[in-house]
């Protein structure tokens, strides 16, 4: 799965950016920004607060980040709980990929501007054939 960014006005209240990727980061191959990880296996140092909001389906998800500062930290939640995922600023690593699909374009703001040729989905799609279809019919 490519990078995505995720414009959604919730994460914007979580003290991520409203606009910051947030990419699913991959061990073996970042170009398709996934990381099933399992956060027994992750080592959490310091302090950390935590925003939980509702999600579909009577599901949650959490947002962590630090009580000092308000960086994101990383989010999960109860849909896939294999899968953390971590936003780009997080790492010193400056060869990540720009993001390649945009969901939920509905919460983006008329200014903020995205590369040419990203897909854009006004959803959160799975999929960039989905992001296709949806693109062709908006």
């Amino acid at each position: 799965m490519p990078l995505r960014i995720t414009p959604r006005k919730d994460i914007g209240r979580s003290a991520h950016g409203e606009h910051l990727p947030l990419p699913r980061l991959s061990a073996q191959n970042r170009r398709y920004g996934r990381k099933r990880c399992d956060l027994r296996e992750m080592t959490i140092e310091g302090d950390r607060r935590i925003f939980e909001r509702d999600a579909a389906q009577g599901r949650k998800v959490r947002f962590h980040f630090c009580p000092n500062c308000g960086t994101s930290l990383y989010s999960e939640g109860d849909f896939n709980p294999g899968l953390c995922i971590v936003a780009v600023g997080a790492f010193a690593d400056l060869s990540f990929p720009p993001p390649l699909i945009s969901f939920y374009e509905g919460s983006r703001h008329d200014w903020f501007q995205l590369p040419d040729g990203m897909k854009h989905a006004q959803r959160g799609l799975v999929s960039a054939a989905a992001a296709d279809k949806e693109q062709s019919n908006g």
